[in-house]
C-alpha cells in the first residue's frame, strides 16, 4: 500500500512544482478524469469473470487470482497517488491518462495472459508499476513520499525478474513464477513496502481519506455494474424461457442485496469513523483491502450467475456452487472484517450469512442451479433486511455520509 513513513521533515525536500501538486485537505471531490480512469476496469472485471468461466478448475482459479491481483494493484496504487495529488494539475492528468491507456492494453491481454499474450500483459504491467514510481521520484515530492516511492520501486524491480521469467516460461512454470511474484507483491502491498531500518506509521499524516473512500465506493459500483452486465448478457445468450428469466431475476436481486448491504450501512459507518480518526491513511488502507475482497467476491458471483442463467434446471455441481455461494460469502467476509476493524462492531448478520452460505454450498448439491441461486439470494436479502433494521435502530448512521 502506498503510504509514507512517519518521520520528521521540514518540507524543503519538495520543490515548488511538487508542492503545487499536493491535494488540499478540503479537496475531496472525485474529478471526471478519475471516473474515466475507473471505467477501464469494467472491461477488466468482465475479462476476469469470463476467464474463470472458461477455465473451471483449480488452475483456472489460480490464473484468475493472479490476474485479478495484478489488475487491482495497478488500480489501487494509482488511486492512492491520485488521493495525494491534485488531479486538476496537468502532470497528474497526464499520469492518469497514460496509466489508463496502458491499462486498457493490459486488460485486453488478460484472456490470453497464460498463452501468447503473456509478454503483452507483463510488459504493460511492469511499465505501469515502474513508470508510476519513477514519475513520483522525478516529481520532487517531499522526502517522506520520495522515500516511500523509492522503496516501492525496489520491491517492484525485485519481482520483475519473476514476472519476466514467467513470460518466457510456459504452462505450469509460468503459473508458479507469476504466483510467487504475486504473493511477494501482495506482501509488499500489505506491509507498505518496508526496507531494513524503515518503519511505516501514518499517524498524523495529512491524507485526504474522504477522496480515497469515494474512489473505493465508485469502484465497487463498477464491479456491481459488471455483475448486472453479465446477467443481462447471459440472458441474451440463453434460451428465453421461464427458468432463464427467473434465474436472471434472482441474479439481479442478489446484486441489489449486496449493493444494499454496503450503501445502507457500511458507507455510513465508514464515513463517520473517518471523520473522527487521527489516522485516515490507515483507514483508507483497510478500505482498499476490503474492496479487494468484495470485488473478488463479485467476480465469483458473476460467474455463478452466468452459469445459472445458461442452465437453470440442470443439477448444480461443486464448481457452480463455489461461485454461487462462495462469491457472496467472500463479499460478506471482506465487508464484515472491515466493519469490525473500523467500527469495532461486527453485525451478527455477517457471520450468520457467511456460515449459512458455507453450509448451503454443500447442502444444495442435489438441487438445480436455479434453486441453489435462489437460496443464496435469500440469505443476502435476509442480511440486507437485518442491516436496515439495525441502521434504523441506531438512528440511520448512514445519513452521516450524505451530510
Amino acid at each position: 500500500m502506498q503510504e509514507p513513513d512517519h518521520e520528521a521533515h521540514d518540507g524543503t525536500a519538495g520543490n515548488k512544482s511538487a508542492a503545487g501538486l499536493t491535494r488540499h485537505p478540503e479537496n475531496t471531490e472525485v474529478r471526471p478524469l478519475e471516473l474515466l480512469f475507473d471505467l477501464v476496469y469494467v472491461f477488466a472485471l468482465n475479462q476476469l469473470s469470463h476467464h474463470l468461466l472458461e477455465h473451471r478448475d483449480w488452475v483456472g482459479a489460480a490464473q484468475t487470482a493472479i490476474l485479478f491481483l495484478a489488475v487491482f494493484s495497478v488500480w489501487s496504487f494509482t488511486t492512492w497517488i491520485a488521493s495525494l495529488t491534485d488531479t486538476e494539475r496537468n502532470p497528474v492528468r497526464w499520469l492518469l491518462l497514460a496509466v489508463m491507456t496502458l491499462a486498457l492494453f493490459m486488460n485486453g491481454a488478460l484472456g490470453d495472459a497464460f498463452g501468447e499474450g503473456g509478454w503483452l500483459f507483463v510488459g504493460v504491467y511492469l511499465t505501469i508499476q515502474v513508470g508510476r514510481n519513477l514519475w513520483a521520484l522525478r516529481l520532487g515530492l517531499e522526502r517522506i513520499m520520495h522515500d516511500h516511492h523509492g522503496r516501492t520501486l525496489i520491491w517492484t524491480l525485485g519481482t520483475a525478474v519473476l514476472w519476466i521469467g514467467g513470460a518466457i516460461a510456459e504452462g505450469e512454470l509460468r503459473l508458479a513464477l507469476w504466483g510467487v511474484a504475486t504473493l511477494i507483491d501482495l506482501l509488499g502491498f500489505v506491509a507498505a513496502h518496508p526496507l531494513p531500518g524503515r518503519k511505516t506509521d501514518t499517524r498524523d499524516f495529512p491524507f485526504v481519506g474522504e477522496h480515497l473512500i469515494e474512489r473505493c465506493r465508485l469502484f465497487l459500483l463498477i464491479a456491481l455494474g459488471d455483475t448486472i452486465l453479465v446477467s443481462g448478457s447471459s440472458l441474451v445468450g440463453a434460451k428465453l424461457d421461464v427458468p432463464a428469466v427467473l434465474a436472471t431475476g434472482v441474479a439481479i436481486i442478489g446484486t441489489i442485496a449486496l449493493w444494499w448491504s454496503y450503501f445502507r450501512r457500511s458507507e455510513g459507518v465508514t464515513m463517520e469513523t473517518l471523520k473522527k480518526s487521527s489516522d485516515p491513511a490507515r483507514l483508507s488502507r483497510m478500505a482498499i483491502y476490503a474492496l479487494m475482497g468484495m470485488v473478488a467476491g463479485l467476480i465469483l458471483a458473476a460467474v455463478g450467475d452466468e452459469i445459472a442463467i445458461a442452465h437453470p434446471l440442470e443439477q448444480t455441481d461443486v464448481f457452480t456452487n463455489l461461485m454461487i455461494f462462495g462469491g457472496p460469502a467472500t463479499f460478506v467476509l471482506a465487508q464484515g472484517w472491515y466493519l469490525w476493524r473500523v467500527d469495532g462492531d461486527l453485525p451478527a448478520s455477517r457471520p450468520v450469512a457467511f456460515l449459512t452460505l458455507a453450509i448451503l454450498t454443500v447442502a444444495t448439491l442435489p438441487l438445480p442451479k436455479l434453486g441453489a441461486a435462489a437460496l443464496s439470494v435469500l440469505v443476502l436479502v435476509a442480511m440486507a433486511i437485518a442491516d436496515s433494521i439495525k441502521a434504523h435502530r441506531e438512528g440511520d448512521r448512514d445519513e452521516v455520509a450524505n451530510h
